[in-house]
């Protein structure tokens, strides 16, 4: 069983090597068509999924199959300690990792074509888990409580909570694709709520890489969704895909907190702005602030030899670059006599954080602008922190912790863009249902429901008709791959029995 260290995170974050490889690898919009494997293609051309609709409108009541519980099917309780004993239990299993290869290549399979008898053993054996979940998921709340403020090396949290609940994810998809091939609709509707609850609740522990993994639980359960709206008597879920929260998986909480982590890591640096030392004292906060970065580095753990050329290699930075240093301090706002006549450990310790606040702000100014208007400016951002502020550090601070903002929008955009063609899907259903099973020549032909706008692009996604035979097209944006961030649907009706 795979648990996620919180150690280090920020290194990791800018190799993009997220533990287990959720959310940041190459994706397509769903994965795999249900065919049972990924068509073949080139890396730079667009993997194609097929989707088979049936006509169908929205039921009577619009939202009579929520994708999220209601209000009043909430408990007060925090969902967190349940999850917790899931996690532990899950653990205890040691399932096997054959077990976990069979789950996945089921979940390729077209829901009528798994093998009944095993994945019914597979989802009984972890009913107790589940359940488990289920109830978790009806929490009215969930409060990780990490030891943020207790433990001062924030770096070293350990989040073996987190891991585990991607398994949990794997175990609701098998269970919903086993209630869809069985035509159980509703239950299938009500299992995918506990996934998008798990996957939420995840990023609720306000760390990036618990948010990128509720994003995968998001993506997993997307694709159980498209395979539910593809089932013959399924009502139309436009209305309860469009009811799901926009972003589903909110990674501003821990975005603020990463923010913030720098002063949370380093105690020297707080107040450091403020502060009147002596020079012995500022020498000593050099010292231990310095040790720290070496640390966190994780480059000299258990080797000597790496730790003393780091320092040699700070100590040399911080000669060849002083005088541009004070000269930063001096350009920020800072008198030049009064920079002249700070201790040497003063200078390097206020441009280290000069340099860190305005890395931080640069990049994440840019996570409250929509993606398509983003997109260039966190690219320069992330340019300028290994090009410029990299070659200008005394201590490489910034370059070290903060993590590849660009990459992490990018993850969270990609959630955003299947929600929407999820939803795009739909109303082509909604419009065969109304026009004699006749797809739309043109997009803005359906007028049933308003459509969303690619949250990548912010334009009208790409649609054409031919031949019978609908593509919906999620382009990526210049400069990135349609294996990086591209989509392509070819949407046929199923013939009439």
């Amino acid at each position: 069983m795979i648990q996620i260290a919180n150690k280090y995170r920020a290194v990791l974050f800018r190799g993009l090597c997220l533990t287990f490889g959720v959310c940041l690898s190459p994706m397509i919009l769903f994965a795999a068509d249900e065919t049972g494997a990924p068509p073949a293609a080139k890396p730079d051309e667009p993997k194609v999924v097929k989707v088979v609709l049936h006509p169908a409108k929205p039921p009577a009541a619009a939202l009579q199959f929520p994708l999220l519980p209601r209000f009043v099917d909430q408990y007060p309780g925090n969902a967190a300690t349940l999850y917790a004993k899931a996690a532990v239990l899950l653990v205890d299993k040691k399932d096997p990792n054959e077990l976990w290869d069979k789950i996945d290549r089921w979940l390729e399979l077209p829901p009528a074509e798994m093998p009944r008898e095993e994945v019914e053993k597979a989802v009984v054996s972890h009913q107790a888990i589940l359940k488990i979940v289920t109830m978790a998921a009806h929490r009215d709340r969930c409060d990780w409580e990490p030891p943020i403020r207790e433990d001062d090396d924030i770096f070293g949290i350990l989040l073996p909570e987190v891991g585990p609940q991607r398994n949990v994810a794997r175990l609701l998809a098998l269970k919903a694709r086993m209630q869809i091939s069985e035509g159980h609709l509703a239950q299938a509707t009500e299992t995918l709520q506990t996934g998008y609850v798990l996957a939420r609740h995840t990023a609720d522990c306000p760390f990036l890489i618990s948010g990128l993994v509720g994003v995968a639980i998001s993506n997993i359960m997307d694709k159980q969704v498209l395979t539910l709206i593809q089932s013959p008597n399924c009502p139309n879920l436009y209305w309860s895909i469009t009811a799901l929260p926009s972003p589903l998986v909110d990674l501003r909480p821990a975005f603020e907190f990463e923010k913030d982590d720098a002063v949370l890591a380093f105690p020297e640096l707080r107040g450091v702005e403020r502060a009147q030392h002596s020079p012995e004292e500022w020498a000593a906060l050099l010292v231990s602030f310095g040790r720290r970065v070496e640390l966190i580095s994780g480059a000299v753990e258990g080797d000597p030899a790496k730790r003393a050329a780091i320092s040699a290699a700070m100590a040399g930075a911080a000669i060849l670059r002083f005088d541009p240093a004070k000269a930063d301090l001096v350009a920020s706002g800072r008198d030049r006599k009064a920079v002249d006549a700070m201790p040497a450990a003063q200078v390097i310790l206020l441009h280290t954080v000069l340099l860190y606040d305005v890395a931080r702000d640069e990049m994440f100014k840019w996570f409250n602008v929509p993606y398509w208007q983003a997109q260039d400016g966190m690219a320069q951002s992330d340019a300028n922190l290994k090009n410029d502020i990299r070659q200008r550090e005394l201590v490489p601070l910034a370059s070290l912790i903060l993590p590849a903002i660009a990459n992490v929008r990018k993850a969270s955009v990609r959630s955003e863009r299947r929600i929407a063609l999820l939803r795009v899907i739909e109303a082509l259903r909604f419009y065969a249902a109304d026009h004699d099973g006749m797809l739309p020549a043109a997009l803005d032909e359906i007028k049933e429901v308003p459509l969303p706008v690619d949250p990548v692009t912010g334009k009208p996604f790409g649609y054409t008709l031919a031949d019978g035979k609908a593509t919906l097209d999620a382009p990526p944006p210049a400069g990135v791959t349609w294996e990086q961030l591209g989509a392509r649907c070819e949407i046929t009706i199923a013939a009439s029995k």
